[in-house]
């Protein structure tokens, strides 16, 4: 009895496939563009119930310049979890940025 043969080639699985394409980095999940970078990505936030120790870091010292005064202009906020024994807490730290403007 002759063996029937398949046009089209040998079947392999699906997973086979991937695998071997993910080995020669043909893979492509979504997760980076054409040009080689990953898309950036949101991060989730902590959850609400957590406790948050807020922490505010000045500027060191600026230099006082005559008639002007330091208007807040925004401010970076950063979260981490940490964790004592048996609690968890979120600690927030902010660091607002000032910029002079003339007085009238």
């Amino acid at each position: 009895m002759q063996a029937l043969t398949d046009i089209r080639g040998p079947r392999v699985s699906v997973v086979q496939r991937d695998r071997h394409r993910c080995d020669q980095g043909q893979v492509n999940k979504g997760r980076e563009r054409a040009d080689g970078k990953r898309a950036p990505r949101r991060r989730k936030r902590f959850a609400s119930h957590l406790e948050r120790i807020e922490v505010v870091i000045e500027p060191e010292a600026l230099a006082e310049l005559p008639r002007k005064q330091k208007v807040l202009i925004g401010e970076d906020v950063s979260e981490r979890l940490d964790v004592e024994p048996a609690k968890f807490h979120v600690i927030v730290t902010r660091r607002p940025k000032y910029v002079f403007k003339n007085s009238a």
